[in-house]
Order: C-alpha cells, then structure tokens, then sequence
C-alpha cells in the first residue's frame, strides 16, 4: 500500500512538474504574443505618422502655392488700380471669392485627409484585434489538447498502478 502511495506521490509530482512546465509554456507564447502585438501597433503607429507627416507637408506646400498666388495677385490688382478705379473693385470682390473658395476647399481637404487618417488607425485596431483573438484562441485549443492528453496520461497510469495492487 505504501508502495502505492509512493506511486502516486510521485504521479502527482510528474503532474504537478508537468502543470508547472506547461503554465511556463503558456506565458512565454503570451508575452510572445503581446510584443508582437505591440510591434505592429509600433509599425500601425509609425504609418499614420508618416501619414500625417506627408499631410502636414502637403498643407505647407499649399499655403505656399496660395501665398504666392496671393502676392501676384497683389501685384495685379496694384497694376489694375493704376489702370481703372472700377475694375480694382471688381478684382477685389474676386479676389475676395477666391479666398474664400480657397479656404473652403483647404478646410474640405484637410477633413478629408483627417477621416482617411482616422480610417487606417481604425483598420490597423481591428486587425491587431483579430490577430490577438486568433491567437488567444489558438493558446486555448492547444491548453484544452495539453489538459486532455495528461488527464488520459493520468487515468492510464492510476489505472495500471491500482492494477498492480
């Protein structure tokens, strides 16, 4: 009976020892897991940087465009006023409209820009998201596989054991 007792002391040692080795497993995958999650949410990151960096840059260029096609039509209207009162009138309600649109169709394509940045951050969420639920799934199955084949393991070394008896 004590010969018995040993055996089974020692099983729920090799189990135990097993468990051990096994929840070790697990958190390695998961820390694994974490940073290969972190290091594509780093790299989603970086690309929306860009993004906005290549957004900001193109905002620059385009109030350059406009400051200089401001400055000639400075010039004009100031050639124009040299000319005739009436038509300095005129090209100053242009000038007005044309500010006015340019302003319009800046605001338009800044928003624009924002909602696509907005869009690439969302896609990249939901796409770490699903990778990290696959992965969680894929740990747990393998858990479930590892839990079976020591609980038959078990039952097939008890069972033996109380043969011997």
């Amino acid at each position: 009976e004590s010969e018995l007792d040993a055996k089974l002391k020692a099983g729920e040692s090799q189990m135990e020892s097993k468990m051990n080795a096994l929840q070790a497993s697990t958190q390695k995958q998961l820390e694994e897991t974490a940073a290969k999650h972190k290091r594509e949410l780093d790299s989603a990151t970086q690309t929306a940087a860009a993004k906005i960096a290549q957004y900001n840059t193109m905002v620059q260029d385009l109030k350059k465009e406009r400051d200089s096609s401001m400055a000639e039509m400075e010039k004009r209207l100031a050639a124009l006023q040299d000319e005739s009162g009436t038509k300095v009138s005129e090209m100053e309600a242009k000038m007005a409209n044309w500010r006015q649109d340019s302003m319009k169709e800046r605001e338009a394509f800044r928003r624009a820009n924002v909602e696509d940045m907005e869009k690439l951050k969302e896609g990249h969420v939901t796409e770490l998201k699903k990778a990290e639920e696959a992965a969680e799934a894929r740990l747990q199955s393998a858990l479930d596989e590892k839990e079976k084949t020591f609980g038959s393991q078990l039952k097939a070394q008890l069972s033996e054991a109380v043969s011997a008896k």
